[in-house]
């Protein structure tokens, strides 16, 4: 696919979305109270997580990507396509 394509099919899954949101019928959405403030919450916030398994490998994805960067010095933080290649076994070999 070229890149025009590709632009275009990016702008029309925005459009799907601008149409999702102009088909809400605001009369019919209705806010839930706020949740109490109690002690365990936290804990059975994560026993849920693990019940669902897609959320629970979103949290332990996170987690492990935060412990990563939080043990890297920051001078040290950069981008993987930034460390320098040894191009060398990529050389074309010499034409007799």
């Amino acid at each position: 696919m070229g890149v025009a394509v590709c632009f275009l099919a990016n702008g029309a899954s925005f459009l799907a979305v601008l149409a999702a949101l102009a088909l809400m019928r605001p009369d019919e959405l209705h806010p839930s109270p706020p949740a109490g403030h109690e002690r365990g919450q936290l804990r059975a916030g994560f026993h849920r997580a693990g019940l669902a398994l897609g959320a629970l490998a979103c949290l332990l994805a996170a987690a492990l990507g935060g412990a990563a960067v939080a043990r890297t010095p920051p001078g040290e933080r950069r981008h993987p396509r930034s460390v320098p290649m040894d191009w060398s076994a990529y050389q074309q070999p010499e034409a007799p």
